[in-house]
């Protein structure tokens, strides 16, 4: 906006040199007005330039505070049925699982802190983990191995974000719980893999193994 309402008083400018006689007066004035020009077009890709990180953040800003909400209005439209602490116990394959699983996510959503939300995947995990218990007692290997891919997955995420924390004592604290969350995972597998049909052994097995090797992997 600024070059253009420049744009005439140029050109009015440019006319009244075009009339004088002096090539030397000619040729300053026209350097002269070259260099306002290109001085107006940097002030103008200046002003763009500083503006668009902002605008970017708000609008990233603005995104987050939204899904923020909605995971908000989800978690209280689905608490005020009692249908979280009904889906509390719920495992993979019955009717309240997904309502479990999402009023999880919805936490998730709302943990804007990096370390919190670490924990938080860390939590989860041992649900997934105490989810395997059951199911591979009960004999159910398949919807055990869907938890365990959850469980892992979670472990994951808990790791990328531990990586980037800055905070020494977070990263101790991270690890801690890593730490203790790993063994009351493997003892409950453990416990399910005495305790399951014969039949599923093998494979209760190689859950067992394949979790506490996720878990070896990243602790320190």
């Amino acid at each position: 906006a600024e070059l253009a309402s420049a744009l005439p008083i140029a050109s009015t400018t440019a006319r009244a040199f075009s009339l004088s006689a002096d090539p030397v007066v000619k040729a300053q004035g026209r350097q002269r007005l070259l260099g306002e020009l290109a001085a107006l077009e940097r002030a103008e890709r200046s002003r763009k330039t500083s503006r668009t990180p902002w605008l970017s953040l708000a609008f990233a800003l603005q995104q987050r505070w939204a899904v923020a909400a909605a995971a908000a209005a989800f978690a209280v439209f689905i608490g005020s049925f009692g249908l979280v602490s009904a889906s509390g116990d719920a495992l993979p394959g019955e009717t309240l699982y997904p309502v479990k699983r999402a009023a999880e996510e919805a936490r998730l959503v709302l943990d804007f802190s990096p370390e919190t939300k670490a924990h938080r995947y860390l939590a989860y995990a041992e649900r997934r983990g105490e989810e395997m218990t059951t199911l591979i007692q009960q004999g159910d290997q398949a919807q055990a191995s869907a938890a365990q891919g959850t469980l892992e997955k979670y472990l994951a995420r808990a790791a990328n974000i531990g990586a980037s924390l800055e905070s020494p004592q977070a990263v101790s604290n991270l690890q801690t719980n890593l730490e203790q969350n790993a063994s009351k995972v493997l003892a409950g597998l453990q416990t399910s893999l005495e305790n399951s049909p014969e039949e599923g052994r093998q494979k209760a097995r190689e859950s067992l193994k394949s979790v506490g090797e996720a878990y070896g992997e990243r602790i320190q």
